[in-house]
C-alpha cells in the first residue's frame, strides 16, 4: 500500500488515492501476474490505484487462460467525508462584561476526529476564513468542549471552528451572529440629576 510512492500501513487513514501492489514470492514459469479492481477486467499489471474503498483481486495467467483468484487485498482506509460539527450557544447577546458559553461537539464516524488539529477563533469576520490552522488561535482537548467567549469591544462577533479527522479532511463551521453591547453604569430604575437641579438652602 502506498500514497504518492510512499509506503503506508494499510490501516492508515487517508483522503488520497491509494496504490496497492501485489508481489509473487516465487516465479512460476509460463505464468504472469494479473490484477483487477472490484468487478473490473483483468489487467497484466501488479498494481491498482483506488480513489475510494474497494477490493483488488490477484490471479495468474498463461496468456490465454486466467486461473482462479489467488489473493485479494481490501482497501478500507480511504475517507473523503468531512467531520460533523454541532455548536450550541448559551446566548447570542451579551454586554462587554459578560460571557457566552459555546458547546462544540465534533464527530466523525469513520476515521475519527484528530483533536490535535482542531482549532477555533472568536472574531468579527462573518465569512469563511479558510482551513489553514494558522488562521486560528484556540485549541481543543476534547471532542465535546465548552468554550468561553468574551469581548471588551462592542460589535458583532462570530465563532469559527476548524475540525479535522484522521484522514486529513478539514471543515470550517461558523456560528453567529453574537452581539456585544456596551455595559451601562446606571442601575435599572435609577434617576440621575445634575447638582444644579437639586434645591437646597443654607441655615
Amino acid at each position: 500500500y502506498s500514497i504518492n510512492g510512499t509506503t503506508i500501513n494499510k490501516s492508515t487513514w487517508t483522503n488520497k488515492e491509494v496504490k496497492v501492489t501485489a508481489k509473487l514470492k516465487v516465479d512460476i514459469a509460463g505464468y504472469t501476474l494479473v490484477t483487477k479492481k472490484n468487478d473490473g477486467t483483468w489487467q497484466e499489471t501488479d498494481n491498482q490505484t483506488f480513489g475510494e474503498n474497494g477490493i483488488m483481486y490477484v490471479a495468474l495467467t498463461d496468456g490465454r487462460n486466467y486461473g482462479e483468484t489467488q489473493a485479494t487485498a481490501n482497501v478500507t482506509n480511504i475517507e473523503k467525508n468531512a467531520p460533523s460539527v454541532n455548536i450550541n450557544l448559551s446566548a447570542t447577546e451579551v454586554t462587554t462584561e459578560g460571557t457566552i458559553t459555546a458547546t462544540v461537539t465534533q464527530s466523525d464516524s469513520e476515521s475519527g476526529i484528530n483533536i490535535g488539529s482542531c482549532k477555533w477563533i472568536y472574531n468579527t469576520t462573518a465569512g469563511n476564513i479558510g482551513t489553514n490552522e494558522s488562521s486560528y488561535t484556540g485549541t481543543f482537548t476534547s471532542v465535546t468542549q465548552n468554550l468561553t467567549l468574551k469581548s471588551a469591544t462592542v460589535g458583532t462577533y462570530y465563532l469559527h471552528v476548524l475540525s479535522a479527522d484522521n484522514a486529513g479532511n478539514l471543515k470550517e463551521t461558523i456560528k453567529g451572529t453574537i452581539t456585544i453591547k456596551p455595559t451601562t453604569s446606571a442601575s435599572p430604575g435609577s434617576t440621575t440629576h445634575m447638582a444644579s437641579e437639586i434645591p437646597y438652602s443654607w441655615e
